[in-house]
């Protein structure tokens, strides 16, 4: 019995877990605004522009809401005047920004920015790491997608195989007491779902060490940290700061849906 059970358990690992790393092409969920924004591509060119000026060609360009946090900027002694001078041809709003915010830092006060509510927000780190939330990432369109008709039809024939030649060991009355009907197609049926809960629980487990590896390994809780990740079904619930959640955000959103096509240049 075991044996039958393992050779179909096996072939459907292989079937399944072929799914569960390819591109989640049937799934593939609808990038935001922002997201698609920031992906843009834009030509632009500064010569001793104001720092704030050129976050707001940056906005003008690829259609971005852009605020300051002037606060955290005065504490990290970052004036807005600071001049800015690059020429950037065909790049990402998203590098345009990353590579103001360079010329812009101090040494001992690095910016970054964070998005909310489609608005992006241009801060310090610092500040950031002072902020702590809890955030619920779903990734529904990153596990294993339903078995096609052909590898169902695939795997039915398969248990139908042993389903005859071991009548014996699937077809007694009270393996199945509660059906009304028993049968290879059922077998399969049961085995599927059984399986992708299994693989629907180890994908979910991956991505969690996924979220873990992308933060820093002090910023969690067993170092000392205010981090912590939890599965919950088919949801991540991240406690971290808002810079890291930020870069577990991003890395979650380009595995969801790559952006193949970023729109035209400006």
């Amino acid at each position: 019995m075991s044996k039958i059970v393992a050779a179909c358990t096996s072939f459907l690992l292989a079937v399944v877990t072929f799914n569960a790393h390819a591109e989640p092409q049937q799934e593939v969920a609808s990038s935001s605004k922002v997201s698609l924004a920031l992906e843009m591509h834009i030509n632009l060119t500064l010569k001793r522009a104001p720092f704030s000026e050129a976050f707001h060609e940056i906005a003008r360009l690829s259609g971005l809401n852009i605020i300051i946090d002037w606060p955290a900027l005065r504490e990290g002694r970052i004036a807005g005047d600071v001049p800015i001078t690059l020429s950037l041809e065909a790049v990402s709003a998203r590098t345009t920004l990353d590579a103001v915010l360079v010329l812009a830092q101090r040494p001992d006060a690095r910016l970054t920015f964070v998005i909310r509510n489609d608005v992006v927000r241009i801060t310090t780190e610092a500040a950031l790491n002072r902020e702590i939330e809890t955030r619920t990432y779903h990734c529904a369109p990153l596990l294993p997608a339903k078995l096609t008709d052909p590898e169902r039809a695939e795997l039915e024939s398969a248990v139908t195989r042993l389903w005859r030649s071991n009548f014996h060991v699937f077809a007694p009355s009270w393996r199945h007491a509660s059906r009304t009907k028993v049968g290879p197609r059922e077998e399969a049926a049961d085995m599927a779902v059984e399986i992708k809960s299994l693989l629907t629980a180890r994908r979910m487990e991956q991505l969690a060490a996924t979220v873990r590896a992308t933060a820093p390994r002090y910023s969690w809780l067993e170092s000392g940290g205010p981090g912590t990740v939890q599965v919950v079904g088919d949801t991540l619930v991240v406690t971290q700061t808002a810079v890291n959640q930020q870069r577990i955000a991003d890395l979650l959103d380009q595995l969801r849906s790559p952006v193949a096509n970023p729109s035209p240049t400006r």
